[in-house]
C-alpha cells in the first residue's frame, strides 16, 4: 500500500483508492487501512480528509490535457510512469474513468501503447496492471529473442532447453491494427487469386517490389489475463517443468522451426503443428468436444505462450491415438485453445524418436522407430489472416516462388530463337482483322452511363499510370502489376449474347492420344490483341477522377469477349486444330509423337502467330516437355490427371459456412469427378445442401466433406482414349446406385457413377441392371457412337437383351433408347467386377429419403438394451449367427440396421413405408421387400403382415384375391358319366385324359400323360 511522507497528498489519495480497486477493499474496511501508513510532520493533517472527492476539478478535456502537459514517459520505466500519473490525476475531482483511461494509454510509448489498446481494458487499474506487466516481461526478455537463462525457472533440474518459445517483435515504429472475427486460413485457390491480381497477402493493396503495407502488425498475441499475479503464478509452479507452447503455434504461422501435417484422430481429420518450441503435446478444446475426447483429472496446468503470458490448461486427454501418414502416435495432450492448429506436437514427443533427419528447408524429417521408419508429409504452408478478438498475427509479405526453370534442348531454342519477335512487347494497335469484337446493343436501349467510384487515395496515382500506359501503348502488358478492368455490368446487361460455341475441355484432352512431346504457349493479354469496332469505340467510355477515355482495343469485362476470342483463335489455327495444335482461349497447346515432329509443329505454329502479329508471354510457356499443365490437368504421354495444384486447393478448403462456399467447393471437385469412383454417392449430403432453403451442416455433411476431400488426394491417372480401338463398359447396380467404368485394354478411361431415387429403387434387380447400362452409354455417347463397342454386366439375362420377343413396357422404354448404338453384351460374374460393384453398391450417407427422423432413431438404438447386448457380444467376438456386423457404432444384419422388435419406431416405419407416398398401402410382400431393404428385427415379416391386417384403410378398400378354405372333394372317374352327364373319361385326345371336374362349373380338368397309360394310372391321376 502506497505510504504517505507528507508531500502530494490528493496523488497519495488517488494511489490510495486505486490500491482499494484492486484488492477489493470496501466499505468501513477503507477507513481503517490509511491510518497505518502514515508518516512524516504532516500526517496528522492528513486525518481528517476523506477518501474519494479530489481536490481539484477537472473538466473533461482540459483535465485530460493537463495531466498530458504534465505527464512524458520517455525513457522512464511504466512503474515510474504510473506513480507520476496517480500523482497528478490525483489532484483532479470528478474526472471520468473513461478519461483517465485514455490518457493514460496515451502516455505510453507507442509500442505498449499499441499492445494495450487491443486487449481493452475494462478499468484504468486493468491497463495500469497490463502495462507494468509488458514492460517487466519486456525488460526481462519476455518480448525479444533471447538465448539467455534470465528466467529463473529455466535453470530448474528438470528444465530442458528447447527453442525458443517467444517471437521476436517487429519494428517498434509499427503501428498495430486488425480487429475482431476468427483465424482464416487462405487456400492456395485464395493465395492463386490474391498472387494473379498482384494483390498484398496482407493488406489486399497492390504488390510490387519494395511494397510496404500501410499498417504494419506487432508479431505478439495476446489473452485473458488470469487475475492473480504474475510473480505469485510463477512462484506456485516454480517446482513444475515449464510448459511452453511458441506463438507460431498458437497464431498458425509456420516459422523455419514447426510444420505441418494432415492426420486423422478416431476417424477426424485434423491439422498438426510439428513444433520444436513446444514443451509439451496440445489439442485444441474444439477438438476435445468434436470428438468426446476423454479428460483425465488431472489438476490444472499453467503454460506459458510466446509472448510471456500464461494460459490454464485443465485436465490431460491421455492415451490418444494420433494416425500419422505411416505410423500411429499415442500420446497425452493438454486441451488448449489453438488459434491455426488442431494439435501440436511438440518436444515430448519429439524427444521420444531418437536419431532423425530434417530438413527444415522442405519441411521435411525422416526418423526410426525400431525397424521402421516414418517420414513426414507436410501440407503446404498455410497462411493465417488475424480475424479473432484479442489476437495479433503479423503476416510476412512474399512473392511468388520462381518455378525452376525447364530444361530447352538446343534444337527447341533455335526454332525460338528464330521466332524471337513473337515474344517481344508490341508497341502499338493491333492490325485490323476480320474480327474485331462488336457490342450489339437490344433495341432502344438508351446510352449506359454508371456514376464513377469513389477511389481510394492510394489506386489513383496506379490508376493515372495504367492510364497513361494504355495510352501510349494502347493496351497493359505489364506483368505482376494491377489489370485495368471496367465495370461494364450495366452495358453487359444491353448487350445481346453471343453464343459462339466455346470448347469442351474433354473433347479437347482426348485429342491427346499418342502425344509424348508438349509444349504450352500463352498470349499476352489476349483481349487487347483484338481491336474494337470503330462504331462500338464509344460504348466502352469509362470515367476516372481525371478525364473521360475510350477503349480500340477489346476490353477486359465484357460479356462477348471470350467469344469474340475464341473465334479469332479457332479462324487462325483452323488448318493445325484436331492435328497436333489445340486451343482455348489464350491456352495454345502444341503436341507431337515424337521430337523432329515437334520441331516442325512449334515452327508452324511460330509462323501462324507471327502472320496474324500474336504475341505470346515467353515467361508462360513451356517448351518441349514430356508432361505439363493445361486448363486443370497434368497430361503425358501415359494420360491424364488432375492438377495437384487444384487437389491441394480442394484439401485446404476449409469447411464450408454458407451456401456460397459450398457451391464452389463442389464446382472444384465436380469438374473432377470423372476421376473419381463413387463420386455421386460421396457428395450426395453435400448436394442435398443445395436445394431451396435446405442449407444445414450437419456432422453428416461434414463427413462427407471430409470424404471427399481424403479422395481428391487418390485420383488416378486415366487413360486417354484411342478411336482406333475398342471400347469397353463395365456397369453394375444395386439397391441404392449405378456405377460404370469405361475402358480400353483394361486401364480406365473415365468414371460413372448415380445415385438412384426412391422410385428408382424399388424396381427389380433386373430393371436397374438394364438402367445401368442405358445410362452409361449415354453418358459416354460421343467415344461409342457410330462405332462397336462391348458390354459387361453381372446379370446373365442381360446378354439376351436384343433376343426378347416378350418385353416388359419398361423393358421397351429402357431398351429403345440404345436404338443406333451397336454393341455386345456379356456376362461377367459380379467377383470379377468390382471397380463397378464399389461405385454401385456402397451405401449412400442416408438409408432413405422418407421423413423418418434417422439421427433421432440413431439415438434411441444406443439405449435399446437388447441392441446393447448385441453390440456387447459383437465387441467381446462371441459367437453370433452369421450375417450380424458393427459399424460405426450400428449394428448391422447383412447390411441393414437392426431394430429391438419393442422399437417404437417400428409403426413409424411401417407407416412411412406402407401408409406414406413410397407404400400407396402395398401388400404384405411388397411391404416386407421395402422395409427389409432398410431395416431388420426378429420376427419382422410376421409383424409386418399383422400390421398390414390390421390396416384400416386396407380392409376398407381390398378384397381378398384368394377362396375360402373349404374341404376339396375328388371323385372316381367311373362316376362322372352317371352323375354330371359327362361321356367316358377317356377321350379321344392324343396324350390327354379327362381327370376331374367341379360341381360347381362343370370343367373339366385335363392334365398330360405320358406313354404307356392304362385305366388304372388315369385313376390314380385323380387322388
Amino acid at each position: 500500500m502506497p505510504v504517505f511522507v507528507g508531500d502530494d497528498a490528493h496523488g497519495w489519495i488517488y494511489r490510495v483508492e486505486r490500491y482499494f480497486e484492486i484488492q477489493g477493499i470496501k466499505g468501513k474496511d477503507v477507513y481503517k487501512q490509511p491510518r497505518f501508513v502514515w508518516r512524516g510532520r504532516h500526517c496528522p493533517g492528513i486525518a481528517g480528509m476523506k477518501l474519494g472527492p479530489r481536490a481539484v476539478r477537472g473538466r473533461g478535456l482540459r483535465g485530460s490535457c493537463w495531466i498530458a502537459s504534465k505527464l512524458h514517459m520517455k525513457e522512464t520505466t511504466v512503474r515510474e510512469y504510473v506513480d507520476r500519473f496517480e500523482s497528478l490525476a490525483g489532484q483532479l475531482l470528478d474526472l471520468p474513468e473513461k478519461v483517465l483511461e485514455s490518457t493514460f494509454i496515451k502516455g505510453l510509448k507507442p509500442e505498449l501503447r499499441s499492445a494495450i489498446r487491443i486487449m481493452e481494458p475494462e478499468t484504468l487499474a486493468r491497463a495500469m496492471r497490463m502495462a507494468v506487466k509488458m514492460d517487466e516481461n519486456k525488460s526481462t526478455g519476455g518480448m525479444k529473442t533471447s538465448t539467455g537463462n534470465s528466467n529463473p525457472l529455466r535453470s530448474g533440474p528438470n528444465y530442458m532447453p528447447t527453442t525458443p518459445a517467444v517471437t521476436a517483435v517487429g519494428d517498434k515504429k509499427a503501428n498495430l491494427g486488425g480487429t475482431g472475427g476468427q483465424f482464416k486460413r487462405l487456400t492456395d485457390a485464395e493465395f492463386a487469386e490474391k498472387r494473379a491480381k498482384g494483390i498484398c497477402f496482407r493488406c489486399d493493396g497492390k504488390f510490387a517490389p519494395g511494397h510496404r503495407c500501410p499498417s504494419k502488425t506487432l508479431e505478439v498475441l495476446i489473452v485473458d489475463e488470469n487475475e492473480s499475479d504474475i510473480e505469485k503464478e510463477e512462484t506456485d509452479h516454480a517446482h513444475l517443468d515449464m510448459v511452453e507452447v511458441s506463438l507460431n503455434s498458437i497464431s498458425g504461422l509456420t516459422p523455419p522451426q514447426t510444420m505441418k501435417v494432415a492426420d486423422e484422430i478416431g476417424g477426424m481429420q485434423v491439422l498438426v503443428l510439428i513444433d520444436s518450441g513446444a514443451t509439451h503435446n496440445f489439442v485444441a478444446k474444439q477438438v476435445v468436444a468434436r470428438l468426446g475426447l476423454t479428460i483425465s483429472n488431472t489438476g490444472p496446468v499453467k503454460v506459458r505462450l510466446g509472448n510471456g503470458m500464461w494460459e490454464e490448461s485443465t485436465g490431460t486427454c491421455k492415451g490418444v491415438v494420433l494416425t500419422l501418414p505411416e505410423l500411429q502416435v499415442v500420446e497425452d495432450f493438454y486441451p488448449l485453445e489453438l488459434g491455426g492448429s488442431d494439435v501440436i506436437l511438440g518436444i515430448k514427443w519429439l524427444r521420444t524418436l531418437g536419431d532423425m533427419i530434417v530438413n527444415w528447408r522442405e519441411l521435411r524429417m525422416v526418423f526410426w522407430d525400431g525397424h521402421n521408419h516414418g517420414r513426414s508429409k507436410p501440407l503446404q504452408n498455410f497462411g493465417v489472416i488475424y480475424e479473432a478478438n484479442g489476437f495479433l498475427v503479423h503476416l510476412n509479405s512474399s512473392e511468388a516462388a520462381t518455378p525452376p526453370p525447364l530444361v530447352i534442348s538446343a534444337e527447341v531454342q533455335a526454332v525460338i530463337d528464330e521466332h524471337q519477335d513473337i515474344f517481344e512487347m508490341p508497341s502499338g494497335l493491333p492490325p485490323s482483322r476480320s474480327h474485331e469484337h462488336a457490342i450489339t446493343l437490344h433495341e432502344g436501349t438508351p446510352p449506359i452511363s454508371v456514376r464513377p467510384y469513389r477511389y481510394p487515395f492510394t489506386q489513383k496515382d496506379e490508376i493515372e499510370k495504367l492510364v497513361g500506359e494504355m495510352l501510349q501503348a494502347s493496351f497493359n502488358l505489364k506483368d505482376g502489376s494491377w489489370r485495368f478492368c471496367v465495370d461494364y455490368r450495366a452495358l453487359n446487361k444491353a448487350t445481346v449474347l453471343d453464343k459462339f460455341p466455346i470448347p469442351v475441355i474433354d473433347e479437347l484432352l482426348d485429342e491427346l492420344h499418342g502425344a509424348t512431346i508438349f509444349s504450352k504457349l500463352d498470349l499476352k493479354s489476349g483481349y487487347h490483341q483484338i481491336r474494337m469496332k470503330p462504331e462500338d469505340t464509344p460504348k466502352t467510355a469509362f470515367r476516372t477522377h481525371d478525364g473521360h477515355y475510350e477503349f480500340l482495343v477489346m476490353p477486359f469485362g465484357l460479356t462477348n469477349a471470350a467469344a469474340t476470342f475464341q473465334s479469332l483463335m479457332n479462324k487462325v489455327f483452323q488448318p493445325l486444330l484436331r492435328r497436333f495444335v489445340l486451343v482455348f482461349f489464350v491456352d495454345i497447346l502444341v503436341y507431337s509423337k515424337t521430337m523432329t515432329e515437334h520441331l516442325k509443329h512449334l515452327a508452324t505454329v511460330f509462323q501462324v502467330l507471327r502472320d496474324n502479329q500474336l504475341y505470346a508471354n515467353r515467361k508462360k510457356c513451356c517448351f518441349a516437355q514430356k508432361q505439363v499443365e493445361y486448363l486443370g490437368h497434368i497430361t503425358s504421354e501415359n494420360g491424364v490427371s488432375a492438377d495437384p495444384a487444384k487437389v491441394r486447393a480442394m484439401v485446404e478448403w476449409p469447411i464450408p459456412k454458407t451456401l456460397r462456399e459450398l457451391g464452389g467447393f463442389l464446382g472444384l471437385t465436380g469438374y473432377y469427378r470423372k476421376f473419381v469412383q463413387g463420386y455421386g454417392r460421396i457428395a450426395m449430403p453435400l448436394t442435398e445442401q443445395l436445394k431451396k432453403d435446405s442449407f444445414k451442416w450437419s456432422d453428416r455433411a461434414t463427413k462427407a466433406f471430409r470424404q471427399l476431400q481424403k479422395v481428391m488426394t487418390r485420383v488416378p491417372v486415366l487413360a486417354l482414349p484411342d478411336f482406333t480401338k475398342e471400347f469397353v463398359i463395365e456397369t453394375d447396380a444395386s439397391g441404392y446406385g449405378v456405377g460404370a467404368v469405361l475402358m480400353q485394354e483394361g486401364k480406365p478411361v473415365a468414371f460413372y457413377s448415380h445415385v438412384l431415387g426412391t422410385r428408382a429403387r424399388l424396381k427389380s434387380v433386373y430393371k436397374r441392371k438394364l438402367m445401368a447400362i442405358v445410362l452409361a452409354v449415354q453418358k459416354w455417347r460421343p467415344y461409342l457412337l457410330g462405332r462397336k463397342f462391348l458390354i459387361r454386366t453381372d446379370q446373365r439375362s442381360l446378354k439376351y437383351l436384343l433376343k426378347q420377343r416378350m418385353v416388359s413396357e419398361d423393358h421397351q422404354k429402357w431398351s429403345s433408347k440404345l436404338l443406333g448404338y451397336t454393341f455386345d453384351i456379356v456376362y461377367k460374374p459380379g467377383k470379377e467386377n468390382g471397380a463397378v460393384d464399389a461405385l454401385s453398391r456402397k451405401k449412400p450417407n442416408v438409408l432413405t429419403t422418407c421423413k423418418i427422423d434417422w439421427e433421432e432413431l440413431w439415438k434411441d438404438l444406443e439405449s435399446a438394451t437388447e441392441i446393447s447386448k448385441m453390440k456387447q457380444k459383437l465387441v467381446r467376438g462371441e459367437a453370433m449367427p452369421p450375417g450380424y456386423k458393427l459399424e460405426s457404432g450400428r449394428v448391422l444384419y447383412h447390411g441393414r440396421l437392426v431394430l429391438d422388435r419393442g422399437s417404437r419406431w417400428i409403426p413409424k416405419l411401417f407407416r412411412e413405408f406402407h401408409d406414406g407416398v413410397v407404400g400407396g398401402h402395398s401388400g404384405v410382400q411388397k411391404t416386407y421387400q421395402r422395409m427389409a431393404s432398410e431395416v431388420f428385427w426378429s420376427g419382422m415379416k410376421s409383424d409386418i403382415a399383422r400390421m398390414v391386417a390390421e390396416c384400416d384403410v386396407c380392409q376398407c378398400q381390398k378384397y381378398s384375391t384368394f377362396q375360402p378354405w373349404r374341404r376339396v372333394v375328388y371323385y372316381n372317374p367311373s362316376n362322372f358319366q352317371h352323375e354330371y352327364g359327362l361321356r367316358s373319361p377317356w377321350i379321344s385326345l392324343t396324350g390327354c385324359q379327362n381327370l376331374k371336374g367341379t360341381r360347381l362349373s362343370k370343367y373339366a380338368h385335363f392334365v398330360p400323360l405320358k406313354h404307356p397309360y392304362n385305366r388304372y394310372l388315369g385313376g390314380e391321376g385323380l387322388h
